[in-house]
């Protein structure tokens, strides 16, 4: 459960958008142009799956294209932002071991074009709210229990830090 990704409303009812067998796609960035994510729309509406994108950022060209999309029923596409803090990138750590699968970089030389032509990586199920994303995956369990494990014990070796550690847990 991650209570620092915002999901824009328009995504989510009040009763949140749920759906089960997701694409997920972490951005270690900002999304700033429709070209950055054209493939990947394409795909989705091709295919008819469920998208969630998780990134830093994005800007309103982007934004307005999958939200107009989403609202006419032709992708079922939503975007999360995390903060672009020390936190933030923590939970993109996190949430790639959860996803079993790492973010979209710059900085190892790819871009989310790249990133949507190969194979998504699937989660079982996504419960998304406006303030609250609920990742839902049993296949990641030892990848997740060992990120735990490694949490807890930089938590207890380093005290001074132990705060931002146990918000992690969390």
């Amino acid at each position: 459960i991650y209570d620092n990704v915002t999901i824009n409303s328009s995504f989510c009812h009040p009763a949140g958008w749920k759906r089960n067998d997701v694409n997920m796609i972490l951005i270690d960035g900002i999304i700033e142009s429709v070209g950055e994510i054209h493939h990947l729309l394409e795909k989705a509406h091709e295919t008819g799956e469920s998208y969630l994108i998780i990134c830093s950022g994005i800007l309103p060209e982007p934004l307005n294209v999958i939200q107009t999309n989403f609202s006419r029923k032709t992708i079922d596409v939503i975007v999360g932002t995390i903060d672009s803090n020390e936190f933030g990138i923590q939970t993109m750590v996190d949430m790639g071991t959860c996803c079993l699968t790492e973010p979209i970089s710059a900085l190892k030389g790819e871009t989310i074009s790249q990133a949507s032509r190969r194979e998504m990586k699937k989660v079982n199920r996504i419960e998304a709210y406006p303030k609250k994303l609920t990742i839902i995956n049993p296949q990641a369990k030892n990848a997740t229990d060992e990120l735990l494990r490694d949490v807890l014990e930089r938590s207890e070796s380093n005290t001074e830090i132990a705060h931002l550690f146990q918000k992690r847990v969390k």
